[in-house]
């Protein structure tokens, strides 16, 4: 058989937002973890009635989870009259029935337990009804800072077919913001025995709490109730001391219900997720970087994550690349970044997704972003973790459609690269000693309470940090002063930084005047009032080794979301080949935001010549196509969730 040799060569061709390289200062792919592909499988219709937006202010007042039998859909909605309500409809978004319509005033934010014949929603308090009449923008209880009670919601048969519906309220220790606390975060454990929740003391601070539910038949009430915060102590040790000047907040289940996430700041105003063991009391720390993180939706079996950042978007990266200890924090980032500003809560953190337990360096996995500028703000995995549910807003900066539903939309994702597996088995939390590790909630007195005149706090390395804390969490004055601080023996912090709230929601004054000397170089400034959600004059800016930032991050100043763009390279290799047929090699991969390493692409497609074939873990695929001496090829890579690519070679 006649046979032609192929002369080799190589061609790029990248996506339009990662910068040309010839083959000689082309950056190599990394050997480390891949991308994988992200296909949306089905868009789910809102049926009729249903309106995603609140139809008074405008609002977003859509939510929607996988129900735990995997075939049905729990929503909060707003009807085209009145109140948020919880709603089930199929999963193909037929067959919708308001559970709640007629029966209560509102409720929301429903949890369904696993005997799917309650669900526990959250509903008005006693607090909603003196300020219910003022608009989101001037009442100071709204939003994050607002009251929040909850209900236990009994229906028979079901609650995908309640046709008999009681409703019992949940009674905390301390039930109310009238009794010194904001109960939020609030869910049931994966066995269904028992719910968790961050308590917001009016007079200490941010508590994690769990406890075992009792029903007794006209309410339920939570019994044997413990403290999930680390101990921590009033002395030298930076370490100990900023266990309790850290802001505590839980979050989801995972494991079965073995591991609660929960999120603090691994440094200053630097919030992170973390992870308990709650039958060891181990504490794991899963995000790394400097900007925020907050929402956690492990796999159910375990292996990945999808959490929610500000990677690449630097939301809080301007008060936080002066890397410090959190010695302030539970008063600085409840005004600063959680609760109290309460800005950029729909742009700036956006969900990624992960192997589990390996972000590192500036590795933190891939960004989710079925569309540019659509933003993810509810994940719910498929049992066999292959697939997700997904909540998804348009960007507000863009032009709002006339019709709502199109602002929101429900979609299901998949995950093609992805092989079936099992869920972890639920665990039991009475067999978990929780007590053997856990503060007996009586026991515990949060920092926010403790008045301390002036306190000297070594550095690891070297320096001191000076704290005074005056008043409460409610409403207080704290401050930090460095001096030649250190925790590595090479940079070197000195300067002031506080936070004051004379009125409490209404009015917060943070200041700051830090430079960094030594290995690394910087400084962060600021003069801020903070008024109330996205309200603020004032001016921060900060500086570390020549990277500048500086004003607060808006909804207005968000930059959107993008797909990152595939980088796809063909190589012909120099072989004898069977005439009319030629061996390609192809690779792809891409770069993130905020990880400027190439990383390979697993399960992209590629084409060239009428053949298809798919990367492997490396992001590389070798095949045959049609081609004879002088053929052009146009080879094309696709992957979901990424630009595609295209190249076009000569067979030589």
């Amino acid at each position: 058989m006649r046979r032609r040799l192929l002369t080799a060569f190589v061609v790029l061709a990248v996506a339009a937002a990662v910068p040309p390289a010839s083959a000689r200062t082309r950056p190599a792919t990394s050997p480390g973890p891949h991308y994988e592909p992200i296909e949306v499988v089905a868009t789910i219709p809102f049926p009729g009635g249903v309106v995603p937006q609140d139809p008074k202010t405008g609002g977003t007042n859509f939510s929607a989870d996988l129900a735990p039998d995997g075939r049905h859909i729990v929503t909060t909605f707003a009807p085209t009259e009145g109140e948020k309500q919880v709603g089930v409809m199929d999963l193909d978004g037929t067959g919708f029935r308001c559970i709640t319509c007629g029966r209560m005033k509102s409720a929301w934010s429903p949890d369904i337990f696993p005997d799917q014949r309650r669900m526990l929603v959250q509903v008005p308090s006693p607090v909603d009804r003196v300020t219910e009449a003022l608009p989101d923008g001037l009442n100071p209880l709204s939003a994050g800072t607002g009251d929040q009670s909850y209900a236990v919601v009994e229906c028979l048969p079901s609650v995908y077919d309640c046709r008999t519906l009681r409703r019992q309220p949940l009674e905390f220790p301390r039930n109310s913001l009238l009794e010194g606390a904001q109960n939020r975060t609030v869910s049931v454990s994966p066995d269904g025995r028992y719910v968790k929740w961050a308590e917001i003391r009016t007079l200490q601070g941010s508590v994690m709490v769990i406890g075992r539910l009792h029903a007794d038949g006209t309410k339920y009430t939570v019994r044997d109730p413990l403290v999930l915060n680390p101990p921590y102590r009033l002395d030298s040790d930076v370490a100990a001391w900023s266990d309790g000047s850290r802001y505590y907040e839980t979050g989801a289940f995972a494991d079965g219900g073995r591991t609660l996430k929960y999120g603090t700041e691994g440094t200053a105003l630097n919030y992170d997720i973390y992870e308990l063991d709650l039958a060891t009391g181990r504490r794991t720390r899963v995000t790394t970087d400097l900007d925020y993180n907050e929402l956690y939706a492990a796999s159910p079996d375990g292996t990945s994550l999808a959490y929610s950042s500000g990677r690449g978007l630097d939301r809080m990266t301007v008060f936080s690349q002066v890397t410090r200890p959190p010695l302030i924090d539970l008063m600085s980032f409840s005004q600063l970044g959680r609760i109290a500003l309460w800005n950029n809560r729909l742009c700036m953190n956006e969900m990624w997704l992960m192997p589990r337990g390996t972000q590192s360096g500036t590795y933190g996995g891939q960004p989710v972003v079925p569309e540019d500028n659509w933003h993810i703000r509810g994940w719910s995995w498929f049992a066999d973790g292959t697939r997700a549910l997904v909540t998804e807003f348009r960007d507000p900066s863009e032009v709002a459609p006339g019709n709502p539903a199109d602002r929101v939309r429900l979609q299901i994702l998949s995950f093609p690269d992805r092989k079936p597996t099992a869920p972890k088995p639920v665990v039991d939390l009475d067999t978990v000693d929780m007590a053997s590790w856990a503060i007996p909630y009586d026991r515990y007195v949060g920092m926010g309470a403790h008045a301390v005149t002036d306190r000297t706090i070594k550095g690891k390395a070297a320096g001191t940090a000076r704290v005074r804390y005056l008043g409460t969490f409610a409403a207080g004055s704290w401050t930090v002063d460095y001096d030649h601080y250190s925790e590595d023996g090479v940079t070197f912090l000195d300067g002031s930084e506080s936070m004051a709230t004379p009125s409490p929601v209404l009015l917060g004054v943070y200041q700051a005047d830090l430079s960094l000397t030594g290995s690394r170089r910087g400084y962060l400034r600021a003069d801020l009032t903070v008024l109330g959600q996205d309200r603020y004059r004032g001016s921060i800016e900060s500086e570390v080794d020549g990277r500048r930032l500086g004003g607060v991050p808006t909804q207005a100043t968000c930059p959107g979301v993008h797909q990152p763009g595939l980088r796809l390279t063909a190589t012909a290799t120099a072989t004898a080949v069977t005439a009319g047929t030629a061996r390609i090699r192809v690779t792809v991969d891409s770069r993130v935001p905020a990880d400027a390493t190439y990383r390979p692409v697993a399960g992209a497609t590629v084409e060239a010549g009428g053949v298809t074939a798919t990367t492997g873990a490396d992001g590389t695929v070798s095949f045959d196509v049609p081609a004879a001496s002088g053929d052009v090829l146009s080879v094309r890579a696709d992957a979901g969730g990424f630009r595609p690519a295209d190249v076009r070679l000569t067979a030589g």
